[in-house]
């Protein structure tokens, strides 16, 4: 009511608004509609309200996702075709059905955050669950209208922090191969075709310290399996802005589109890209990247990846640089 009114206040000894447990709560509906792929916040909210659904249910889905490298979104969409799932199979299924009417929903462009908002709690029936199983249900139903009345661009401002806090728990990062991902438990032959593999990073990536780390461990687990990988860093500062080497910024050098952009490219940014053309070219022919167009010898590992920028050469990875990017939150969101 103090905000509301625009009186200056300060809480002492309670919670932050956006933490309190049934603020997470819709945060987390809203943001699971726009990402239902989010393990983190799917398993926040898959028993709230109440749906039978027990954390021992929960936990089989996500170790089958494990093992098949999926989300546990996409497992229990499909709970129907597991054994361990079979009991509680009806229930996701009428989970799976909530969330993707209230994805349709949004996809629609008819609702507003305010009205998609009203959808999930009348169709969740959170308000009954806070009534009849929550302590202080009136405060906590003045916490859920209050988060009603709150605009879009603080909704995501909070979203963001709250996606923060756990961001490193969240597996957006990690390779995948023909739609699975890929970690250490199930990077073996049966999930990653025997081939050779070209891996990239930019500079200003988002967290691209960590991306660093994730490329060599998977250069790493490539040789393991005798399987060379080619690790190239992405290091041009594209003309027209000063965000630096942005995600995918590389691709439109790679696939040779730079006169399909707005920006102002320059003679070094088309010999970028004929290197990459050309190296690419070479590695789809022959399984090694090396080529006339790179002034030296492309090594597949962890240790030197190919640099691409205006002094085009293998180098070790520019770590400081990456870090710096990562902190400062140069490039991505």
């Amino acid at each position: 009511a103090l905000s509301r009114s625009g009186i200056p206040h300060r809480i002492i000894g309670g919670h932050r608004f956006y933490d309190r447990e049934e603020i997470r709560d819709i945060v987390a509906y809203l943001h699971i509609i726009s990402n239902p792929h989010d393990d983190v916040r799917m398993r926040r909210i898959i028993n709230k309200p109440k749906r039978a659904i027990g954390a021992t249910t929960v936990e089989k889905a996500l170790n089958i996702g494990t093992g098949l490298g999926e989300r546990l979104y996409t497992v229990i969409k499909n709970a129907e075709d597991y054994p361990d799932l079979s009991r509680s199979a009806k229930k996701l299924k009428e989970f799976v059905s909530l969330i993707d009417g209230l994805i349709e929903a949004d996809n629609s462009n008819m609702y507003s955050l305010a009205e998609l908002y009203n959808l999930i709690l009348e169709h969740t029936d959170y308000e009954r669950y806070i009534r009849t199983e929550k302590d202080k249900p009136d405060e906590r139903i003045e916490n859920i209208e209050e988060l009603r009345r709150v605009d879009a661009k603080t909704l995501y401002y909070a979203w963001f922090g709250e996606y923060s806090k756990e961001f490193m728990n969240i597996l957006y990062s990690l390779p995948t191969v023909d739609g699975r991902i890929i970690k250490d438990n199930n990077f073996n032959m049966t999930t990653i075709p025997d081939i050779p593999y070209v891996v990239g990073v930019t500079t200003a990536d988002m967290a691209p310290v960590a991306l660093e780390i994730l490329a060599q461990r998977y250069a790493v687990r490539c040789k393991e399996h005798k399987n060379p990988c080619y690790i190239y860093n992405f290091d041009r500062q594209l003309p027209g802005d000063d965000v630096g080497a942005w995600h995918s910024s590389d691709l439109p050098y790679a696939f040779a589109t730079l006169l399909k952009g707005w920006r102002p490219y320059e003679n070094v940014d088309y010999e970028i890209s004929n290197q990459m053309l050309k190296s690419l070219v070479a590695f789809c022919a022959s399984g090694d990247p090396t080529c006339n167009a790179i002034p030296s010898i492309w090594h597949a590992g962890a240790k030197r990846p190919m640099r691409f920028c205006e002094n085009t050469r293998s180098m070790h990875w520019p770590t400081p640089k990456l870090l710096k990017n990562t902190i400062f939150n140069k490039g991505p969101i």
